[in-house]
């Protein structure tokens, strides 16, 4: 079983990104990559790997890839191409839902190696503004493991402050095995 704390944010996220876009910069070694359908299959295949060892949960494939879906993946590639950080964003509900206006945001990791150097802080801001000059979102919402203070604190220089809402996951090991 696991908790998870919902952190939300309205327009101020948009005024955070933008302060975070311009005052940081990626390290010049790494490379921005938009994940769209002309995005190389070695690259997608890395990202997955990527996330799945990172812990976050990346998006389906056709989500991230298909036309007409409202959604963005950012990726910070090195020199060799591996990805050492990634963040998400997408459209959750559906178009009649009283939360259509709002975006699920996150799916941040960063490679160890490479954290501390405010990459996951900027790819998030950058998420955040495609999905809202693309999309015309600026309300977004994340769930953030409760006690994990990093990116609680991350969700805060970004404009997001946790609710009074938790995600609860209850997966049976047995069942789940492999």
């Amino acid at each position: 079983v696991e908790q998870l704390e919902v952190f939300r944010g309205g327009k101020q996220t948009i005024i955070s990104a933008r302060s975070v876009v311009s005052a940081h910069h990626l390290p010049e070694d790494l490379e921005l990559v938009d994940i769209d359908a002309r995005t190389s299959k070695s690259v997608l295949q890395g990202l997955d790997v990527f996330t799945q060892c990172h812990g976050a949960s990346l998006p389906m494939e056709s989500f991230l890839l298909k036309p007409g879906t409202r959604s963005v993946c950012l990726a910070a590639l090195d020199g060799d191409g591996n990805v050492v950080g990634t963040s998400a964003a997408g459209a959750h509900f559906h178009a009649r839902h009283a939360r259509c206006d709002e975006a699920f945001w996150g799916m941040l990791a960063t490679r160890e190696d490479r954290r501390r150097q405010g990459i996951a802080l900027l790819l998030g801001a950058r998420c955040m503004l495609a999905m809202h000059e693309r999309h015309g979102f600026e309300k977004f919402f994340t769930a953030v493991k409760k006690g994990n203070t990093p990116s609680e604190r991350l969700c805060a220089q970004l404009g997001l402050t946790p609710n009074e809402t938790s995600v609860v996951f209850g997966i049976d090991p047995d069942f789940f095995a492999a």
